[in-house]
This record gives C-alpha cells, structure tokens and sequence, in this order.
C-alpha cells in the first residue's frame, strides 16, 4: 500500500513500479517470478484487475443476496405481525387477570428474541456454508494466485457483533409493535 506523492499521476506510478519491480525480478527470478505488482486506486475493486467482468458479477451476487435478505426479512416481519394480531384474545384475558403492559411487552420482546436467535444461529450457519463454498471454489479454480495475500475469506468477528446487534434490535422493534 502507498500513497502518491502530490502531483503524480496514476501513469507515472505505474510506470515506476514496473521498472522497480521489472529490476527484482531480473536480481531474483526464482522469488520473484510469479509476483505481479499494480497500482490502482484504493476504491477499485481487485476484481478488476484481470476482467472488469468480475467486479460487476461479484456486485449483482452482493445486490442479489441484499435483496434476499430484504424479501425474508419482510415476510418474517408480516408473519410475526399476523401472530401477534391473532393474540389480542390472549392479551386481552392476561390484561383482565392483572398483567401489566409492561410484563406483556416483555414477555413479547421475549418471545422475538428467541425467534431472532433462532434465525441469527442459522443465518450464521448458511454464511459459513456459503464462505466455506467460495473458498472451495477459489482454491479448485486457481483464483487464490488473484486474491491478494492480506485479504482471507472468512467470516469476521465484527460480523458476529452485527448479527447480534440486528437480532436484538430486531426482537425489540418487533416486541413492542
């Protein structure tokens, strides 16, 4: 990683990088044979190197998967929402046995949180199933030789942390409506 020293440009770079790189490789071909080096800018996908194709096929995979999650997410919402409208019976009874708003709220938001865990322990497996998939794949296809060194496919901590933050949020958000 680098960064460009005011006012040079992209070409100029790339120009001095191969020259530097073009020198390694002559003093040491045996280390330095298969090494390629780029320069792009820090926003352009590594998709891109190779085919310009790939960036746009690995954004529709990204956006097809968003709009998955949207439809699932909303069809969860509409049934949780028509179970709890077929309940009012229930409320209603525990409301006359002298439950409080707060004690049928919590036990609500209870209720939702469960079904959230339930769906977050899932959803996690899925996405290691999938993760685990796309490595298979890069590795049976030679693609690990394009995917640079500093990145690994893998499910992050800070994933986890988002699940469980949307799932609590969640059983909340549908607990009190």
């Amino acid at each position: 990683f680098g960064r460009l020293t005011a006012g040079v440009s992209l070409d100029e770079a790339k120009a001095e990088i191969a020259t530097i790189s073009g020198r390694a490789a002559k003093v040491s071909p045996k280390t330095h044979e298969a090494l390629r080096t780029h320069v792009l800018p820090f926003s352009q996908s590594w998709f891109e190197l190779d085919d310009p194709g790939n960036a746009w096929a690995f954004r529709g995979l990204q956006i097809a998967a968003t709009l998955l999650l949207v439809i699932i997410c909303v069809n969860i919402a509409v049934l949780v929402f028509a179970r709890t409208a077929t309940r009012q019976g229930e409320i209603a009874v525990r409301s006359a046995l002298g439950a409080s708003r707060s004690r049928i709220v919590a036990q609500l938001v209870g209720e939702a949180l469960v079904l959230a865990s339930v769906s977050a322990v899932i959803g996690l497996g899925l996405i290691s199933l999938a993760v685990s998939g796309v490595s298979a794949v890069v590795v049976a296809t030679g693609a690990s030789g394009v995917i640079p060194f500093w990145m690994k496919i893998a499910i992050s901590p800070a994933t986890f942390g988002y699940v469980v933050g949307l799932s609590v949020l969640g059983a909340l958000i549908i607990g009190v409506v």
